[in-house]
């Protein structure tokens, strides 16, 4: 007969792994949207610093005589500032990447944990029915031998 028991902790500690390793998506996939709520803040804040930006530079053309000088320095302005707000985009974009993978993974990981538990709940009715199927046996074989051992008395009290 096979010994169950040796499965079932062996299944328990698959259990057990495959929490943790859930537990770690889990984290990985709360960290993603961390981020990503922290990319999209900074995107928040430099669309107020972009519009202030925006006001100080027309105040500043407004108030004197515009030089090509003053246009040019404008004009780089406005560059630096399209490209740290296309940076910012793609670090939300990339942000959202890694939170939708983690997400993915996580899910990934609840579904081999429930597949795990499975196993384990089927390894350790197996091993329950095998005990329970044993301790039968030596009931009936406990029976048994009361039984021939009351009729050999009642044997040796007829003769």
């Amino acid at each position: 007969m096979l010994d169950f028991s040796r499965i079932v902790a062996l299944r328990q500690l698959r259990l057990d792994r495959m929490l943790k390793a859930e537990n770690a998506e889990q984290a990985a996939a709360s960290e993603a949207l961390s981020s990503l709520d922290a990319a999209e803040k900074a995107i928040e804040n430099y669309l107020e610093e972009t519009r202030t930006l925006e006001i100080d530079l027309l105040t500043t053309l407004l108030n004197r005589k515009v030089s090509v000088n003053d246009l040019l320095a404008v004009e780089e302005t406005l560059k630096r500032t399209k490209e740290k707000a296309r940076e910012l985009a793609d670090r939300r974009a990339e942000c959202q990447d890694q939170l939708a993978k983690a997400k993915e993974r996580a899910r990934i990981a609840g579904r081999n944990r429930l597949a795990s538990a499975l196993k384990l709940n089927k390894g350790r009715h197996l091993h329950d029915h095998l005990r329970l199927r044993k301790i039968n046996e030596a009931n009936l074989h406990e029976e048994a031998a009361l039984e021939e051992f009351c009729d050999q008395l009642s044997a040796r009290a007829r003769a």
